[in-house]
Formats: C-alpha cells, sequence, structure tokens
C-alpha cells in the first residue's frame, strides 16, 4: 500500500484555501459550483483529497470511458485505504445478444449494490454510463438475499430467487453470477464476493458458511454471513417481459421481432431496461441526495451528447433501409440481435431531464480549457475556486535535466513527490545528485511559508505507483 498518498491527501486541504473553503461548501450548501484552471492530471488527486475531506458518496462523471478508466485507475493510489469503496461503472453493451464478461458484471453489480444500500462510495462512470437506464435502486434493495450460519434458509425458495436474480445453474461453479447445487450444499458466486462461497445446509438451517477457491474447490475462510445481490438488472419476471412487450414501439416486423424473442424464453436484455420497468431510474436515483456530483468538463459533455444522439439516429435509419431491402425484418435468429437494435425504441435519459437532480444535489464542474458554451440544463455557478494547477515538465528523458529542475524546486522552499513505479531507482538517483529523500510524516503541508528572514522548509518524497 502506499506510504505518501494519504498525507498528500490529509495536507491538500490545508494547504490550499480554496479547496478547503470549496470542500466547506460542498459540505454544507446544495447548489453548483465550478473548480477552474486545473489540469486532467491533477484532477484524480484533487478528487481523491474532497473524497476524503467529504466522505459519504460522490458521482464523477467524464467525458469519455478512457478518461473514466484512467481516473479510476489513478484514484486507487490516493485512495488505496479505501479501495473497496471505489467503482468504475462503464457502460453496458447495448448490443442484444453480446456476451457479457462476468468480472465486470460483478463489479457494476457490486457498485450498484453498494450505492442502493447506501453505503460510502467513490463511483466514476462516463458519459454513456450515465445516459442509461437502470432497474430503480429499490428494486436491488428489496430482492436482496440475506443468508445467515445459524439462521433459517428456504432451499427450493432460494434457488427460484437466485433463478429470478439472474444468477446460472451450472454443475460447478467457475464464474461469478453462477450456482451449484449437491444435496445439502449451495455453492454461490454474488458479484460483491472476491470468491464463491459455500453454504452448507442442516434442514432448512444454515450451518456453515465458508470462501472458497475456485480452481482447488477448497474452502478457505469461514463467515458468518452472506449477502446476494442481483446478477441481471432486469429481473427475470413476467410481469417485466409484458411491460417490454406492451411498451416496445418501431416498425412493425421489429415488433413481431421482439415478441418472438422473448416468447422464445430469452432473458430481457438490459438495454430495453427503460421499457421493463414502470419508472425506470437513472444512475444519479442510486446516490442520496447529500452526494456530490462532479462533472468533469460540461460543455464536452453536452457536445458529445448532441453527437451521440445524431449518429444514432443516423446508423438506426441507416440499419431499418438496409433491413428492409434485404428483407431481414423477419424472426430470424442469425439477423434478430443486430435488426432489435436498430429498430426497437427504448427511451434513454437525457443531461436534460436530470436537470432537476443535478439542482438538488451538491454539484462540482470542472471545465476544461475551453468552455465554449454553458449547456442549458446546468445552472449557474454560485461561486468559482481557481487552483492554478500546471502539468509537470518532461525533462526529454534526461535525467540530468529533472536533477537541476529538483535542485531548483527544493531551493525555492517547493515540497517535491514523486510517485513512479521506478522508485527505488529515482532514490539513488537522487541520492547520487545529493538529494536525500524525506521520510514520509504523518502530516506535511505542500509548501512551505516562510516569515521575513525564515528559511524555507523544502521537502522531498518518492513513492511507489502509478499515477
Amino acid at each position: 500500500m502506499p506510504t505518501l498518498a494519504p498525507a498528500l491527501l490529509r495536507a491538500l486541504p490545508s494547504s490550499s484555501r480554496p479547496l478547503a473553503a470549496l470542500a466547506d461548501r460542498l459540505r454544507d450548501h446544495r447548489g453548483h459550483f465550478a473548480l477552474a484552471e486545473t489540469v486532467a492530471a491533477a484532477r484524480p488527486y484533487l478528487l481523491g483529497g474532497l473524497y476524503a475531506a467529504l466522505g459519504g458518496q460522490m458521482l464523477v462523471v467524464t467525458p469519455t470511458t478512457d478518461v473514466a478508466e484512467r481516473t479510476y485507475s489513478d484514484l486507487t493510489y490516493w485512495l488505496a485505504d479505501k479501495v473497496e469503496e471505489l467503482a468504475l461503472l462503464r457502460p453496458y453493451d447495448e448490443e442484444i445478444g453480446s456476451l457479457d464478461n462476468p468480472t465486470e458484471r460483478a463489479a457494476r453489480m457490486a457498485a450498484l449494490g453498494r450505492l442502493a444500500a447506501g453505503e460510502p462510495s467513490l463511483v466514476v462512470a462516463p458519459l454513456a454510463a450515465l445516459r442509461q437506464a437502470l432497474a430503480p435502486p429499490q428494486v436491488l434493495r428489496e430482492e436482496r438475499i440475506a443468508i445467515a450460519e445459524g439462521g433459517p434458509l428456504d432451499f427450493e425458495a432460494t434457488l427460484a430467487q437466485l433463478h429470478r436474480l439472474g444468477y446460472r445453474r451450472v454443475e460447478v461453479v467457475s464464474a461469478a453470477g453462477e450456482y451449484a447445487v449437491r444435496g445439502g450444499i449451495l455453492d454461490l458466486f454474488p458479484p460483491q464476493q472476491p470468491l464463491p462461497v459455500r453454504i452448507e445446509l442442516w434442514g432448512d438451517e444454515v450451518e456453515e458458511i465458508r470462501a472458497f477457491e475456485i480452481e482447488s474447490q477448497r474452502s478457505t475462510q469461514r463467515l458468518s454471513s452472506v449477502s446476494v445481490d442481483a446478477w441481471h438488472e432486469v429481473l427475470r419476471d413476467q410481469t417485466l417481459r409484458a411491460h417490454v412487450q406492451e411498451r416496445a414501439t418501431g416498425e412493425e416486423g421489429v415488433i413481431s421481432a421482439v415478441r418472438a424473442f422473448l416468447a422464445a424464453g430469452h432473458d430481457i436484455p438490459t438495454a430495453w431496461t427503460s421499457l421493463a420497468y414502470a419508472q425506470p431510474a437513472t444512475l444519479l436515483d442510486y446516490f442520496d441526495a447529500r452526494a456530490v456530483v462532479v462533472l468533469e468538463e460540461p460543455a464536452i459533455l453536452a457536445s458529445l451528447e448532441r453527437a451521440v444522439e445524431e449518429e444514432r439516429a443516423r446508423g438506426r435509419m441507416r440499419t431499418i433501409a438496409e433491413a428492409e431491402g434485404e428483407g431481414q425484418l423477419s424472426v430470424d435468429e442469425a439477423l434478430i440481435a443486430d435488426v432489435m437494435l436498430a429498430g426497437l425504441e427504448a427511451p434513454r435519459p437525457t443531461l436534460g431531464s436530470m436537470e432537476g437532480a443535478l439542482r438538488a444535489r451538491p454539484l462540482l464542474t470542472i471545465p476544461g480549457g475551453i468552455e465554449a458554451e454553458h449547456p442549458a440544463w446546468l445552472p449557474p455557478a454560485l461561486e468559482t475556486y481557481a487552483l492554478g494547477c500546471a502539468n509537470a515538465e518532461h525533462f526529454n528523458r534526461s535525467i540530468d535535466l529533472f536533477l537541476t529542475a529538483a535542485r531548483e524546486w527544493l531551493a525555492a522552499g517547493e515540497t517535491l513527490a514523486i510517485v513512479s513505479t521506478g522508485a527505488t531507482r529515482i532514490r539513488e538517483l537522487l541520492r547520487g545528485a545529493g538529494l536525500e529523500p524525506d521520510q514520509t510524516p504523518a502530516h506535511l503541508h505542500l509548501r512551505s511559508v516562510a516569515g521575513a528572514g525564515a528559511a524555507l522548509r523544502a521537502h522531498l518524497f518518492v513513492d511507489h505507483g502509478s499515477i
């Protein structure tokens, strides 16, 4: 675990009056605040510092999945002691018939389960994930199965509920989302568990719960209880299937294909969530009223939303026209996925439709270098805080240039913190240049402020990590 990150996070509010003031405002007020003059590389550190100071729940919305992945990766360094509270929520695949990645789905459902339960969470999600319909959070809360050692368990009812939640019955559990039955033993791999669990029954009572390794099938750790969250966001429920058929709109051939698809017993695709539930949710609905919502580069978010909608409309028209010309709007298993995806109208949330939810929460925007427009759905900022961040130099891959710059920074009384996977080698280079790294203290200030005639106290730290 990194040793420097916690000290740097604690130092951030005390070393930056604008950031400390912003944290106070976000803690005590609902409204829109802006954090200006930042750079992309610094934002995970700033967000980690705010989350460490505020606690609770936070949603960070980025323009793209790539940016979300980089932000999440950096946050795992800055918040390594809270990594169980971090989540990256990628958009679900909207292609009908696509294969799930069990690891990604487990991470997604575990994150949604934590949020639905009101647990502290920092979730990073791209715009595409925010603009997808989700199951209402109360569904996840109400459908969760709680199993405790020594408690009662209706075996047949539990198996029926696992099927309803989307789990797949197999001979031997080998991935998340599966369960297996052998006599009075139930093997189960819920999304929020790092390992599958083995539940042994004595009649209708849970005798023992243990985690076990998939490869060896050997038990590892005894557990007092386990919670089982849904595996599919759209439950296996006849009422939900009826909702999809009632609300489906589009070309006549597409509607026929949808009905045939459901009649064949296929699970309702996640892309049809907004058709299945009477009141589908958005990701914002999973966060409590005090959760901080962070929008990175809101003007870019607005531009991307417009571009995506325009491209989606053009793509739908092209696919339907091609299908009609080739006689593909018939119930054909080989072609049904593409046709339904293009032709079935499943409503999706927009940034405009979330305006009320955004106004009701503490909202932080981080503008980019050039914000050409103020989106109509974004309320005016009550206050703007400027930090004045700058990207680090690259030194043209020259060690000598780097060491020269390090000496200048330290001579000026700056705190120099270096985080690298090559930390050991960097320490050797610094010592060879007469620069001795400090031991990481419990508390530090990022920049020394000396009085008249006082000597500046510089700090040099080196830590192992990747940011």
